[in-house]
């Protein structure tokens, strides 16, 4: 099976591990499935993840 993963739901499925992105992210892991992802998506993870993950404070 192919998937192309969305950036929300890998935001969240990275910062909350409970519900359906984060069963996700831990099937793709798995290798349950190859996760597809083009140039512009990959620079579209880059950039939204820097920033987000940059604002979560984990102390």
């Amino acid at each position: 099976m192919r998937v192309v993963i969305d950036t929300n739901v890998l935001l969240t499925g990275l910062t909350k591990q409970r519900g359906v992105e984060g069963l996700l992210i831990d099937a793709a892991l798995a290798d349950l499935f190859q996760v597809y992802v083009s140039n512009a998506l990959a620079y579209e993870y880059v950039d939204v993840l820097s920033r987000k993950l940059s604002s979560i404070s984990i102390f």
